[in-house]
């Protein structure tokens, strides 16, 4: 996978500065920092990992999956790990992407000791089984019930930290998210680049089905690697 990182650093300062009112005070600064990290690797133009040393926390909430009333109040927190390789133009700003893994856990106010849901957004590895791009339960998640389960891996149309946390922003801020976005500044660059992402799975998805045609559409993703090579930004 390809990623113009100087476009991409324009589209995480976007969505910080429009997700921070969703972010616990005291993660402030750990999610400001997630640019910092992703600039200085690009600065120094050498292959380089942009991690969150621990996850982000979000605001409590009690406003999901229902348009009125109030459910339990819970929280979620989101970690990843990326690594990049650098361009070998020096002209270029087009660096691959050899490893990235977003965690999303979710857990109940007041109880952070165990998550009540973990599951994760991957690209997966040259070796593994699976989508190229993928969601599944963790299987740290499910060791705790008594098997280190990797299936089923769900295909994912996004795989960006900023994507995933779009993701769960959307889905425990149902009104106030999609409030904050129609008053962000930045949207259009958000929503255009999201699209062009969008575009370039929905080709990738169709040129594999092309190319797979004693199976079914649906099993020719379970056990699929993109080429050419997804361009993310």
């Amino acid at each position: 996978m390809i990623i113009n990182l100087n476009k991409y650093a324009a589209e995480v300062a976007a969505y910080i500065k429009h997700a921070e009112k969703f972010v616990a005070r005291p993660f402030h600064s750990r999610l400001r920092m997630t640019l910092e990290d992703l600039e200085n690797g690009l600065d120094r133009r050498r292959p380089f990992k942009w991690r969150t040393a621990e996850a982000i926390r979000t605001i409590d909430t009690t406003r999901y999956d229902r348009r009125q009333g109030d459910n339990e109040p819970i929280f979620a927190t989101i970690g990843f790990h990326a690594s990049f390789v650098a361009p070998a133009n020096h002209k270029s700003n087009d660096w691959t992407v050899e490893e990235m893994v977003t965690h999303l856990l979710i857990f109940r106010a007041g109880a952070e000791e165990e998550p009540v849901m973990h599951f994760h957004v991957d690209k997966k590895n040259a070796d593994q089984l699976g989508p190229e791009l993928h969601m599944q339960v963790s299987e740290r998640f499910t060791e705790r019930l008594g098997m280190k389960l990797a299936v089923p891996r769900i295909p994912s149309g996004f795989l960006l930290p900023t994507d995933c946390l779009d993701f769960i922003l959307s889905e425990l801020f149902s009104a106030d998210w999609p409030r904050e976005q129609s008053g962000a500044h930045a949207l259009t660059t958000l929503r255009l680049a999201q699209l062009e992402r969008a575009r370039g799975f929905v080709a990738a998805v169709d040129a594999a089905w092309r190319k797979s045609l004693r199976q079914t559409p649906i099993s020719v993703l379970q056990d699929c690697k993109f080429e050419p090579a997804i361009r993310l930004a």
